[in-house]
């Protein structure tokens, strides 16, 4: 018998047809019921939701994606039978994921089945039966979600039996400790780590780091660690370990002294009060810095460390100097100190200290003592004496191009930026150069050039050039303006950037008298606020607070709201926390800073200060 295969494929085909397109629109009708299922459960619709989550299940039973929204729901509306039933479902398919016991446990304890609860809390346990990372550390993660702190730290302890491996997971046990501000345990267990194995100093650092919160909690790490200390003398983590606690505690008169006793009992010759003498440098504990130094000084010339820490000391004591109210007197005293240095290195011939020095005493003449031909005098001798390599020789041309300057000889000013210029281009020093060269094109009223130069160097590599570069752009163009006005904003312009380049020259009386006449000729000029905070800038170098107050004061009253708002509100805080020493004060602007202006570059740094005032314990990732 002959078949017909041309009927047989007709139907066949249609067939095929008609069962896909019947699973396309089931398919099409279940994803929306689960769509509108998940938009009732969003809106607290649980009722509505869990219609359509029950007639999802009861298709497609398999359906692990509504599994929580739908026990969700049936807890919900008590349905207490069925949600046991789901969860039972879920830990036949999946006898290894120990949420879903949890999820049962918990079904349990909200009904009052507290023997099957405890039935299943033991069977959870149990589970931990062998050495299985990845078992140990989802049971442990389900307790620890469930804040059963100590039956965690029991599945921890099970993992360190299995794997035969008793540290295995005490970083683990450790956190939790933590989480419970369980600080006697939590340093115990650290400490001991550190002490069977110092190569895990930075890990216990790293584990402390989100702890020590108060005084109390440091003071009692520091206490456990010093009695370490006693009886292991010459271990050097313990050591390591409580330095770094003083360090993070801004304690830097107790890191100092701690530092010192340490460091003649492993006879270092100074290196470890040298490098806490450097994280107070760093951190402006210029005091503390100075006692660390002068300790390695101490030491004598024949230690390894004495002109580092020589150079280091002049520098501590250059910056404390410059940081608060000082005399003509004081910058001589350091002046003659650096004299007195210089003659000293001459006579030992220590050629890379010479060439820092007087760069500094150079940096001394010109910037502070206002004798810029000195300044330069000394730097053409580095220059053209000293074995300067090629960095240092073209940082020492960029200065030198700012003392010409200073001394109001542009050319040789803007021939060395140039020099730079092309014998670096696109390098960090390179991009300085040629910033300083726009702004000398600035300071002429050539505003059309320095923009282009500008433009240039908004994509620097530097941020602090391509801020620079930018900003200049904006204020050239805000300020300039456009019709009928243009001529005069040009005009007062240019006065204004006679004045900065007077400023930068030191010549300040006739650059404030300047600024002054600015608004006299031009009063519609929009250069008020601009010229409120050149004047102020004036005022801090030159040390009348009070006159610098008084304008930051009124730019905040006047001008808040502008571009300078939190320029002042900073620089008004900066005044009061390290020149007049008036934390309370200082902590009250820092405050109004980050409230007023939350969107400010100065907001991360004022809350660091802030808290650093209020005596809080900083950690490396503290922003907020």
């Amino acid at each position: 018998m002959r078949l017909d295969t041309t009927f047989y494929w007709k139907n066949l085909c249609t067939l095929v047809f008609i069962l896909a397109l019947s699973i396309g629109v089931a398919l099409g009708q279940s994803q929306e019921d689960l769509d509108l299922a998940k938009a009732y459960y969003q809106n607290g619709e649980l009722e509505k939701a869990l219609v359509l989550y029950e007639k999802i299940f009861n298709k497609a039973p398999e359906n692990t994606a509504i599994y929580g929204p739908y026990l969700s729901c049936l807890k919900n509306a008590k349905l207490n039978d069925k949600a046991e039933k789901l969860i039972k479902k879920e830990i036949k398919q999946f006898p290894l994921e120990p949420g879903f016991k949890f999820d049962l446990l918990q079904l349990y304890q909200q009904i009052g089945e507290a023997k099957k609860a405890e039935a299943i809390l033991k069977d959870i346990k149990k589970s931990v039966n062998k050495p299985d990372h990845l078992l140990v550390e989802k049971t442990a993660k389900a307790f620890i979600e469930n804040r059963m702190w100590e039956d965690a730290i029991a599945v921890y302890l099970k993992g360190n039996e299995l794997f035969n491996d008793p540290e295995r997971y005490n970083y683990q046990i450790a956190s939790i400790y933590g989480k419970q501000e369980k600080w006697e345990e939590l340093y115990t267990l650290l400490i001991q780590i550190l002490g069977r194995d110092e190569s895990r100093i930075q890990e216990v650092k790293n584990t402390l780091q989100t702890y020590l919160i108060t005084s109390k909690t440091s003071n009692l790490l520091k206490e456990k660690l010093y009695s370490e200390i006693q009886k292991r003398p010459s271990y050097i983590p313990y050591m390591d370990l409580l330095l770094w606690v003083y360090v993070q505690d801004e304690d830097f008169k107790n890191a100092v002294k701690y530092s010192i006793q340490f460091d003649k009992r492993l006879r270092q010759n100074g290196l470890i009060v040298l490098n806490i003498g450097d994280q107070a440098m760093q951190e402006k504990f210029y005091n503390e810095a100075i006692t660390a130094y002068n300790y390695v000084v101490g030491l004598g010339k024949d230690q390894d460390y004495f002109y580092q820490a020589q150079m280091s000391l002049f520098d501590a004591q250059k910056q404390k100097l410059l940081s608060g109210k000082y005399s003509i007197a004081d910058l001589n005293a350091l002046r003659s100190l650096y004299l007195a240095t210089i003659k000293d290195y001459e006579r030992e011939r220590r050629t890379y200290e010479l060439i820092d020095i007087n760069i500094d005493l150079a940096e001394l003449y010109g910037e502070y003592l206002m004798k810029t031909d000195s300044a330069i005098e000394v730097l053409n001798a580095v220059i053209n004496t000293m074995p300067v390599d090629a960095n240092q020789l073209l940082n020492c041309k960029v200065k030198l191009g700012d003392y010409y300057l200073i001394g109001d000889s542009p050319w040789e000013a803007t021939l060395l930026y140039s020099q730079v210029d092309k014998a670096a281009p696109g390098s960090e020093i390179g991009e300085l150069a040629r910033f300083k060269n726009a702004k000398w094109s600035y300071y002429q009223g050539d505003f059309a050039w320095a923009q282009s130069q500008m433009d240039i160097l908004k994509s620097s590599t530097s941020e602090l050039i391509a801020n620079d570069a930018l900003n200049l752009t904006i204020f050239i163009s805000e300020n300039l303006g456009s019709g009928a006005d243009s001529l005069g904003n040009i005009n007062s312009m240019k006065m204004y950037a006679k004045a900065d380049l007077l400023s930068f020259q030191h010549q300040t009386s006739i650059a404030l008298a300047l600024y002054d006449s600015i608004l006299i000729y031009y009063p519609t000029a929009p250069l008020a606020d601009d010229i409120l905070y050149a004047k102020a800038n004036i005022w801090i170098k030159e040390q009348a607070l009070d006159k610098a107050l008084d304008a930051l004061t009124e730019i905040q009253l006047k001008y808040g709201e502008d571009i300078y708002g939190d320029d002042a509100l900073y620089s008004k805080a900066s005044l009061y926390d390290y020149t007049l020493n008036d934390p309370k004060k200082a902590m009250e602007l820092y405050s109004d800073l980050f409230m007023k202006y939350p969107g400010s570059t100065y907001v991360v740094q004022a809350k660091k200060r802030y808290r650093q005032l209020r005596g809080d314990k900083l950690t490396d990732t503290t922003t907020e």
